[in-house]
């Protein structure tokens, strides 16, 4: 086994190389938001974020999936938080701006003090949202390729596993003050699991144990 070099320290610290990340890569790639379970009924919706930004995703009057940036058109208030039941329509919580579940502006409290305004043009901002076995992702890039394309037969890997029918019965959310690359690092092989994870080591076919690697 031979150990690839490693990034220079700045990479990993430098706050001008991170910012960069967050909009070249983590604004545009597909990140997590939760499980299908989650968005079972229309007004059921979760929020998350991609990089930096704060995203809403809900199941909509028809059924289907919706990712907006979770900011309100009036002054960027958080529109919603955590996890829930909005209903038929999504309430910013500081002015009352109201708007549909496609997004669309409704309402406004003492609308004629603002005169003239075209509110369809002040919709929450769209986000791209996918689900892929069970699990619902979202992406700022409004053209990013559909994770179906990206993921190619990891599909049929999952699919022993039926996770569209599981129910989460629990969370917990956790933070560590370290680079999102040493996480990525720390899953591109096994070796640290013998020490680092003796529990798991007793589950596990270690001398089996590879990774393949896909294009994304």
């Amino acid at each position: 086994m031979t150990t690839p070099p490693a990034l220079l320290p700045r990479f990993y610290r430098d706050p001008a190389v991170l910012e960069a990340e967050h909009e070249r890569i983590l604004k545009r790639s597909w990140q997590l938001a939760g499980h299908v379970s989650q968005l079972a009924e229309p007004g059921d919706y979760m929020t998350t974020h991609a990089g930096t930004q704060p995203v809403l995703v809900l199941r909509d009057k028809q059924g289907g999936l919706r990712a907006f940036r979770n900011v309100c058109r009036h002054r960027g208030s958080r529109v919603l938080s955590g996890i829930g039941q909005c209903g038929k329509a999504i309430r910013c919580r500081y002015h009352g701006w109201t708007y549909r579940l496609d997004g669309s502006l409704i309402g406004m409290p003492e609308v004629r003090s603002f005169g003239e305004i075209d509110k369809s043009r002040l919709g929450l901002h769209p986000a791209n949202v996918d689900e892929f076995c069970g699990l619902v992702f979202v992406n700022l890039d409004l053209d990013a390729i559909p994770l179906s394309e990206q993921l190619g037969e990891l599909e049929q890997h999952l699919a022993p596993y039926r996770i569209p029918s599981l129910v989460p019965f629990d969370s917990t959310e956790g933070h560590q003050s370290v680079n999102w690359k040493i996480v990525i690092d720390n899953y591109l092989e096994g070796y640290h699991v013998p020490i680092a994870h003796p529990g798991l080591m007793r589950l596990l076919d270690y001398k089996r144990y590879e990774l393949e690697l896909g294009e994304h």
